[in-house]
């Protein structure tokens, strides 16, 4: 009670604009002091209620706190809420993402900003926590009403806040309208007829009727309103089809939020509307607004899940094609992944034999990462199938389904374990055998491919005690991130119309011809996200661990079906030279636990990425990979034999 009649005490004669601010923030801070024991037995949200209701009755109590209350209170909002503040606080102010981005960046590590004379400062300094917005949201509207009623007795305030609010929707109709024209301008739209224009008509009549005419007629503006947002989503919907740029989707969220300011300032000019409950709303928007210009997750998921939902729908479109759920399907699938563990078996000699040329640091990464691109380019342009490169893509796919049926989604999951298993079955039926034989054919002719020491070593690299856990987690990780390249880079294609660009280009109608672009062409529109996989994860599986070891680290890619040829390939020196049945079962283990953790982590990751951009709860995912066990449990056999259509067995 002392600390608020100090307050109250104050007087406004001779404070200056710093001083009158300060006051209005130990106000503030009044209200948010500790809750008494009383208070803690209110409910949470009245807490703001109680407070400024006992307020109201002190104020009443005394004429002379009255008038410096309603004096003080009166400056300081006018100072609070000039036209620019109104319409630029909690904004981005930044002209693109990457700017915005570093603005943020160096919020989270330089102290913030003292309390000057604005809102944005003055909002940091009362409102440190942005769920305070909550209690804002929970005031009691007939308290403002009285509020108000007692701050009308100044009759040379209220003309001036709402001056300044007409000006502030002046400003943010002039913003919108620039904001519009550069979309337009970014998406390449040449039509800019000014009808087609709601912006342009909402700048106009803010400034000839509600400013020059004093207009109270608010319903055109609300029609002018409801168009603008028309046609925002029919303009978000054209940048989904024309391709993802982050540039432009910052745009669009900086439009939407300067329109969503300016329903919010309308709403409090608007007779029709509760001028007190339109003030709330504004006043906890404006704290969740401060503390979001100032985030950075936040900044990050508005921002980029429209791209990542991008990269997502790309990926399960490449999905569909690795699910078996017929017997059709799965000799389809089998025979593809053999076919893949062919040319994988041939990597693995290519890529010892580069070992035994000594290359080392950048050399050895970039030959590794050329002979895994051209193995896994080859498997895909022969149409074969590698397993580990399946989970990244499945997991968007069967979280598409799952958004269309629970019980869709459950088939999906059995149908994709078992493709999953049947594919790495496929991949490691043909590079076993065959880095064995040719090891074994070479090694009877007394040619050794590996000497015992470097049989040894590729032998021992498959230890299920060793580091191999670790090195496949991040194999995993690098699996996924190669997805994510591919669904940018097929993004990238359609945004800058590459297919277009090389077909129609004069360079490459010269040297190919005209047939040959446009056949170069159509390769990029069908394969761009294939062909960005393939190069972008044989690259990285080279590079990476050579990038990381030049900071010390000692990574090593395992990638199961390479670990696989690998060993195999060893086992025919390590036999001879004797081996322990429990050294060839470690092995052999260590590889199993490579392959469930290449994959696992790879599904893990995208699936994570896209839940995230869909929306599916993990609660939903849970309770269907829960019933997929039991029923693999049940049925260990439908991992090789396809369900029946006609089973109707209940997914959750």
């Amino acid at each position: 009670m002392e600390l608020l009649s100090t307050i109250l005490e104050e007087s406004p004669a001779g404070l200056s604009n710093e001083e009158q601010i300060l006051w209005f923030s130990r106000l503030l801070k009044w209200l948010q002091r500790p809750r008494s024991a009383d208070e803690k037995e209110q409910q949470w949200e009245t807490i703001y209620s109680l407070r400024l209701k006992f307020l109201l009755q002190q104020v009443l109590k005394n004429a002379e706190w009255q008038q410096n209350f309603i004096s003080l209170l009166d400056l300081s909002l006018m100072q609070l809420s000039q036209p620019f503040q109104l319409a630029m606080i909690g904004m981005p102010t930044e002209a693109s993402f990457v700017q915005s981005f570093m603005t943020r960046v160096q919020e989270i590590f330089l102290p913030q900003t003292p309390l000057k004379n604005d809102m944005g400062t003055l909002i940091q300094d009362v409102f440190p926590d942005e769920h305070e917005s909550l209690l804002i949201d929970a005031i009691d509207e007939d308290i403002l009403v009285q509020f108000m009623k007692i701050m009308a007795s100044d009759q040379l305030a209220e003309p001036a806040l709402k001056k300044n609010l007409l000006e502030s929707l002046r400003i943010l109709s002039i913003q919108m309208l620039e904001g519009a024209l550069s979309i337009r301008i970014r998406l390449d739209i040449v039509d800019t007829n000014r009808f087609t224009f709601p912006e342009f008509e909402l700048e106009e009549y803010v400034f000839h009727q509600l400013i020059r005419k004093s207009s109270k007629d608010m319903a055109p503006l609300w029609k002018l309103i409801a168009d603008i947002q028309t046609m925002t989503d029919l303009l978000f919907e054209q940048l989904i089809k024309a391709g993802v740029k982050i540039n432009i989707v910052y745009s669009f969220q900086i439009h939407r939020k300067r329109l969503k300011r300016f329903q919010m300032i309308l709403s409090i000019l608007d007779p029709d509307k509760s001028t007190a409950s339109s003030l709330r709303l504004l006043a906890s928007q404006l704290v969740l607004d401060v503390h979001e210009q100032r985030g950075f997750v936040s900044f990050l998921r508005a921002n980029l899940s429209l791209l990542a939902e991008r990269v997502v729908q790309a990926n399960s479109h490449v999905g569909e094609h690795y699910v078996a759920r017929s017997w059709k399907d799965f000799n389809t699938m089998l025979t593809s992944a053999m076919g893949g563990g062919v040319i994988t078996a041939a990597t693995v000699y290519i890529k010892y034999g580069f070992a035994k040329l000594g290359f080392v640091g950048f050399l050895k990464g970039f030959f590794d990462g050329l002979n895994y691109s051209a193995s896994f380019l080859t498997i895909q342009l022969l149409g074969f199938t590698l397993a580990t490169k399946q989970p990244s893509t499945t997991a968007p796919f069967i979280l598409r389904h799952i958004q269309h049926s629970l019980r869709e989604g459950g088939q999906t999951i059995l149908a994709l374990l078992r493709t999953q298993f049947i594919a790495v079955f496929g991949n490691l039926a043909s590079v076993f055998p065959i880095c064995f034989l040719t090891a074994f054919a070479l090694h009877w002719l007394k040619y050794d491919f590996f000497s015992y020491e470097e049989a040894h070593h590729v032998f021992e690299s498959s230890n299920l005690f060793g580091p191999s856990i670790l090195f496949a987690t991040i194999t995993g990780v690098l699996l996924f991130s190669a997805s994510l390249i591919a669904g940018w880079f097929e993004n990238f294609c359609v945004n800058t119309q590459l297919p277009i660009r090389i077909q129609y280009n004069k360079r490459f109608n010269k040297w190919l011809g005209i047939k040959n672009s446009k056949r170069l062409a159509d390769f990029f529109s069908e394969n761009s996200n294939a062909l960005a996989a393939n190069v972008s994860l044989g690259f990285i599986m080279g590079l990476a661990p050579q990038v990381i070891a030049f900071f010390g680290i000692p990574i090593e890619v395992r990638h199961v079906t390479l670990a696989t040829g690998g060993f195999a390939a060893s086992l025919p020196v390590m036999l001879e030279q004797g081996i322990s049945w429990y050294q060839l079962a470690n092995a052999a283990s260590g590889i199993l636990a490579i392959g469930i953790i290449n994959i696992s982590v790879s599904f893990l990751c995208a699936f994570i990425l896209a839940s995230l951009s869909s929306g599916v709860g993990a609660t939903t995912m849970l309770k269907l990979f829960k019933w997929s066990a039991l029923k693999i449990l049940r049925k260990p056999w439908i991992l090789l034999i396809p369900e029946e259509k006609k089973n109707r067995d209940p997914v959750l």
